[in-house]
């Protein structure tokens, strides 16, 4: 699960994350009405809705390598180099792929018919 700052913040003050041992809080599936997962994060990334540049990046450099010298676990991930469109991969997947015409897959008429 990823979660901005300001979401986690809120979501640690929600009662609905207490687990009930003790009143400890608790981050889960079944309680944690929106987050967004692996897949839709790596998505944002990639199309560049998220994530940072210039000055953010230098920040978040920073941040990493101070948490390496403090002895901390960082995942982190990154995208580097030239990378067309997304509307030129998008189209590059679809000519990959048969076409769906809404009654299955369009298939090629038999020789003969």
């Amino acid at each position: 699960m990823y979660f901005s700052r300001s979401h986690f913040e809120r979501l640690a003050d929600d009662h609905r994350m207490r687990d009930g041992r003790g009143g400890a809080t608790r981050f889960g599936y079944a309680n944690v009405p929106s987050y967004l997962d692996n897949t839709l994060f790596t998505r944002l990334v990639e199309t560049g809705m998220i994530g940072t540049t210039g000055v953010g990046t230098d920040l978040v450099h920073r941040q990493i390598n101070e948490s390496f010298a403090q002895g901390r676990l960082v995942t982190f991930g990154f995208l580097a180099g030239p990378e067309a469109p997304q509307s030129v991969r998008n189209t590059r997947r679809r000519s990959q792929q048969p076409r769906d015409t809404g009654r299955g897959v369009q298939a090629e008429p038999l020789p003969g018919l």
